[in-house]
């Protein structure tokens, strides 16, 4: 029996049967790795999970940058170069280091920029002497 694998982009997940609203792909004689990346006609997915129960993955779509040199992201959001994830909690995260994308599992090498901004808000002028 083999594993089938669907594609979650943009539905509610049913836990319990991913067949349940999600769009069938393809299916696999042996069971993909969570985190995989997958190319199934033409388009790029990553396994974020699996159900070992029914014998179902569910693969989320990755929009790979096309371009062979990627700059890097200079955002007030942590953003992936690769595949343009934003990583909501980033915060966590030290101050600087290297970590794996959430999404596509790229490598990327990261530092956190702080500014400091200030807002001064007006209470009375000075009062001037005149001589």
């Amino acid at each position: 029996m083999g594993y089938k694998l669907y594609c979650l982009d943009g539905i509610r997940v049913d836990y319990d049967n991913f067949s349940n609203g999600a769009k069938f792909l393809i299916e696999l004689e042996e069971p993909p790795e969570v985190s995989e990346n997958i190319e199934i006609q033409g388009k790029v997915y990553s396994v974020c999970m699996l159900s070992l129960r029914n014998n179902q993955a569910g693969l989320r779509t990755i929009n790979f940058n096309d371009s062979e040199e990627v700059d890097e992201t200079r955002e007030e959001t942590f953003t992936c170069p690769y595949c343009n994830y934003e990583y909501i909690d980033a915060f966590e995260l030290s101050d600087d280091g290297e970590i794996n994308c959430p999404r596509c599992h790229s490598e990327l090498e990261y530092e956190r920029i702080i500014t400091v901004e200030y807002s001064v808000f007006p209470k009375k002028k000075a009062n001037v002497r005149s001589i």
